[in-house]
């Protein structure tokens, strides 16, 4: 739309010198009217003031058909865009736009990449021995420094042990979370609390993990 509006603007200006033209020959018309007498020269004058000023309102119309017809094409654009509301078919977050501000599009064509965070997934990163103990299915606690007194339960999907160092114990979690007010957001750093099964089934719970990102899923 900015294309059609940059456009009637230009159509006004025009419109503008052109009457500015028509009232400077309306005048200079006036002044040879008000001198006529029965020379020669005032009657060619006369005549000549006559034709421009007609040239003058001529391209007065032309201009005003132009600006008319500029601005039929800003009232249609308002209303294309009016119309092009675009709707998101999940809640979430904009992970990518893929289409800049202003240009024109295909039919189809994606612009948008979502990230549906109805439930978002930390990686993090457990040590220590009791690590090892740490399952799929354990259930977490995340907090987040932006909410240091909410808690939102989450469960581990998967706890993989990565390479590392002799004698280095370590897993590589990630722990699904459910977000339905939207809350977490990819990016924003947090901390669990793993609930793992020791001796005698006694619940213990690790607080050192090292969170890497937080994704949608």
């Amino acid at each position: 739309m900015a294309r059609e509006k940059s456009a009637l603007a230009a159509a006004e200006s025009q419109l503008a010198q052109r009457q500015s033209a028509q009232a400077k020959a309306q005048a200079n018309l006036d002044r040879w009217e008000a001198r006529s007498g029965r020379r020669a020269a005032s009657r060619q004058a006369l005549s000549a003031a006559r034709r421009a000023l007609a040239r003058a309102q001529a391209q007065v119309e032309r201009a005003e058909a132009e600006v008319a017809l500029r601005r039929e094409a800003v009232t249609k654009a308002e209303a294309g865009r009016a119309g092009a509301a675009l709707v998101a078919p999940i809640a979430g977050f904009v992970l990518e736009r893929t289409a800049a501000v202003g240009a024109r599009v295909e039919a189809g064509a994606p612009l948008f990449v979502l990230g549906d965070a109805s439930t978002v997934r930390l990686r993090a990163t457990a040590t220590g021995d009791d690590s090892l103990a740490i399952a799929p299915g354990a259930q977490a606690l995340l907090t987040i420094p932006a909410a240091p007194e909410r808690t939102f339960p989450g469960q581990v999907v998967e706890a993989r042990r990565p390479p590392t160092p002799q004698g280095t114990a370590a897993v590589d979690l990630a722990i699904d979370v459910p977000n339905p007010d939207l809350a977490l957001t990819p990016g924003m750093p947090a901390s669990a609390r793993i609930d793992i099964k020791r001796r005698g089934d006694e619940a213990a719970a690790r607080e050192d993990l090292e969170p890497r990102a937080e994704q949608p899923r």
